[in-house]
Order: structure tokens, then sequence, then C-alpha cells
């Protein structure tokens, strides 16, 4: 919280009754190596104007989405894994610049990634693949610039963009 600029590196977080991995108002956290598993709500949530570098972590078994960014959080996340979260791999909502290298959502219910609500969402090299929902769903001035990005095995379609998405 506040300003702080904590470092997670190899750790297990598991089992959360709440968000696993909060990270919110002005923080800068480096967090990599990290085994982020099973909780009862969301994995990571982004929020405020956080900011954070988020690498090499697995994410996976929430009851809700694996990754939520809101507000005006700007995350940069590069070769993390979010897979088997019931809510979607990622959520991008609010004011939120989000910059994706080189990450797998793979098997999570719902969707892959979800962008609405004016957030933006740059994404390079990364997989998006065998999600039970689309691997893109885009929505409500969502905003998504994808480079080499595979969009393979969705259950309901590679991508989706409603309203005025772009």
């Amino acid at each position: 919280r506040e300003r702080s600029c904590v470092e997670l590196h190899r750790n297990l977080i598991a089992l959360s009754l709440k968000v696993s991995l909060q990270v919110s108002d002005d923080s800068n956290p480096t967090v990599l190596h990290n085994s982020i598993c099973n909780g009862c709500n969301g994995g990571i949530v982004v929020h405020g104007r956080a900011r954070g570098v988020f690498r090499h972590n697995v994410i996976s078994g929430h009851n809700k989405a694996g990754l939520g960014v809101t507000d005006a959080a700007q995350p940069y996340l590069e070769s993390n894994v979010f897979c088997r979260n019931r809510a979607g791999g990622a959520i991008f909502t609010g004011q939120s610049v989000t910059e994706l290298h080189d990450n797998t959502f793979q098997d999570n219910l719902l969707f892959g990634i979800h962008v609405r609500a004016n957030a933006s969402v740059h994404a390079e090299g990364d997989s998006v693949c065998l999600n039970s929902g689309p691997g893109l769903q885009l929505q409500e001035c969502g905003q998504a610039m994808m480079i080499d990005v595979a969009l393979q095995g969705n259950t309901r379609s590679g991508a989706i963009a409603v309203g005025q998405a772009t």
C-alpha cells in the first residue's frame, strides 16, 4: 500500500480467503518466481495508481480472475502463467494501462483476457489458449493492441469486440 516497493521472490502464496496479492495506492513492487494459487477470491489485484513488475509467476486455481487491474494502475507483466482460474485469466478495467509480454492465459473459465471500461492493454508474444469462453473479450471502450499473440482453442471464439471497443 501507499508507496511501498516490496520485493517478493520465490514464495508460495496459497489458500487465501481474500485476494492473494493486492497492490494498491502508489505501490511499485517487484514480484518474481512466485506460485500464487487456490485462493477464495482473485489472484493478483492491482489498483489505484500502482505499478509493479510481475515476472515468471504462476497464478492458478482462484475462485475469481487470476489478475484484476483497475483504476489508473499501470503494471508490467512478463512470462507469467494464468491458468485454471474460475472467473477468467485476467480482467482490465477503469483507466488502467497494462503491458503484457510472453504471458500464458490458459484453461481459465469465462475468458482468457477481458478488457473494458477505457482500460488499455498492449500484449506482445502472449498465448491465450484453451479458455472456456473467448480468448480476448473487449467491451465498453476497452482497447487492446495485440502483436504476435496466439489465440487458439478457446471455446467461444478467439476474440470478441462489442460496443465502442477497439
